[in-house]
């Protein structure tokens, strides 16, 4: 639903609505008068793309790869626990 903001004439009144593209809102909400007028909004242009290495598949394959490392380590360390002659 397209977002609209109005203005009233008389008292200036400020409101955004959400309405259909053929709707009008006239009628002020503070004033009762039938001087609402659209109000050009502000333009809303955010185009930033993150880096590769801030998306979730990077992360989550160097977490892996960094648990892995320290698993193989721990493996390793068991194995030793197990064999040694007591």
């Amino acid at each position: 639903m397209p977002r609209y903001k109005y203005s009233c004439a008389d008292c200036e009144y400020t409101k955004t609505y959400f309405h259909g593209i053929n709707e009008k809102i006239e009628i002020c909400e503070a004033c009762e008068e039938p001087t609402m007028k659209k109000v050009l909004g502000k333009i809303n242009l955010k185009n930033k793309k993150e880096p590769k290495t801030n998306q979730v598949g990077s992360l989550t394959k160097q977490y892996i790869e960094e648990n892995r490392e320290i698993l193989n380590k721990q493996k390793k360390e068991a194995q030793k626990e197990t064999y040694e002659p007591s």
